[in-house]
């Protein structure tokens, strides 16, 4: 069996039966938010949840949608935990594009930042090197 009717087969197996975590809302939710214009991370976590609530083993997970055992791992935790809203959550580290707000975010934390070093007053050692790093960034953005 190619790995493609594969893939299908196991889509179709987990059409025709009943989940083990997942309530037939949840699963329907989930099924109609696998939309072609959503973030490719977003339609991992959903499939993953789907394949665990078939029944289908982590290891299996992994072959099929060609990802991590760490993340098969966290989603399936999920769906057994019954957190499957959370698969909208932000995803973990820094954003791939750079937004107006994302910019916005950091221009605020080096406000913060520096008010925060005002307020202790550079009594460390440790400050010169913070102040090396505020100044080659404002050399860059100009």
């Amino acid at each position: 069996m190619s790995q493609q009717n594969y893939r299908e087969s196991i889509w179709l197996e987990h059409d025709t039966k009943q989940g083990h975590f997942l309530t037939p809302a949840q699963r329907k939710h989930l099924t109609e938010s696998l939309v072609p214009n959503l973030r490719p991370e977003y339609h991992l976590r959903i499939k993953i949840m789907l394949l665990a609530d078939s029944g289908q083993p982590q290891a299996q997970i992994c072959q099929v949608l060609g990802c991590s055992r760490e993340t098969a791992r966290y989603w399936i935790a999920m769906v057994q935990a019954g957190e499957v809203h959370k698969w909208q959550d932000q995803l973990r580290g820094r954003p791939k594009i750079v937004t107006e707000q994302y910019l916005t975010r950091l221009w605020f934390l080096r406000i913060l930042w520096r008010d925060l070093k005002a307020t202790a007053g550079n009594r460390s050692s440790n400050w010169q090197s913070v102040d090396f790093v505020t100044s080659s960034h404002d050399t860059q953005s100009r």
